[in-house]
């Protein structure tokens, strides 16, 4: 029977070994212009669109808040470099686990806060594209996550009838999945600590994403428990 579940990835810190990548490339390209930020609080602003990043930054900044669009084109400019290619990876098991979930019927996408361009040259480059129905970047939608428009695009590219999971590493993609009424994930590989991912609503926090290989024991102890409970209510009313 065909499989009626599609898993959305987001994609820095969750199939890609990037935030650090990321991180260093914010703060060099801020110091140009004698900013300095924390590091937290620069990675708390992650998961949206990098040109409102900086946006948000420099916003506290008076004489700077000009300058947002031309700290994103040179970011921009860094990102397309090969050599940002070459500093960030795909995490282990990540192509072992993409090639379980295409076998089994999942319906696979990604949706993320980074450039629609940089995803799909990485994927090119590392030879996973053809997993992936729907590829939406921050770039394909106007409103940033918590915001359910990316997760809804890629469930429109993707179909309607489906069981949408969102696996994610921060704050913005739980509430995101939340609002979308989907099923949230959360990694650890990215930003989230467990301890961080248990205050917002998770279906599952997992190590990494190679534990997906269990989604359909969870999903399948989810149908018993439901169908037990179902079971009890009428004994009990008949009972009565």
């Amino acid at each position: 029977m065909k499989n009626n579940k599609a898993i959305l990835f987001d994609f820095d810190g969750t199939l890609v070994d990037s935030i650090n990548v990321y991180k260093n490339i914010f703060l060099k390209l801020l110091k140009k212009y004698n900013i300095i930020i924390d590091e937290k609080r620069l990675i708390s602003y992650f998961g949206i669109h990098p040109k409102n990043i900086f946006s948000k930054i420099l916003s506290e900044h008076k004489n700077l808040r000009n300058y947002s669009l031309e700290l994103y084109n040179e970011f921009e400019e860094l990102i397309n470099k090969e050599s940002f290619y070459n500093q960030i990876s795909l995490f282990p098991k990540t192509i072992n686990t993409l090639s379980f979930l295409k076998f089994h019927d999942y319906e696979l996408g990604i949706v993320s806060g980074s450039p629609t361009p940089v995803i799909e040259t990485f994927l090119i480059k590392n030879k996973i594209k053809h997993f992936f129905k729907a590829v939406i970047g921050a770039d394909k939608f106007s409103k940033d996550k918590p915001d359910p428009e990316g997760l809804l695009l890629a469930k429109k590219i993707i179909g309607d009838n489906k069981e949408y999971f969102y696996v994610g590493d921060w704050y913005v993609d739980a509430l995101a999945a939340k609002n979308a009424n989907m099923k949230f994930i959360a990694v650890l590989t990215g930003i989230f600590t467990k301890k961080e991912a248990q205050k917002y609503p998770y279906y599952k926090i997992i190590k990494d994403i190679s534990e997906l290989k269990h989604i359909e024991e969870w999903t399948n102890q989810e149908t018993f428990h439901a169908l037990q409970n179902i079971y009890l209510k009428t004994l009990s009313s008949r009972i009565v």
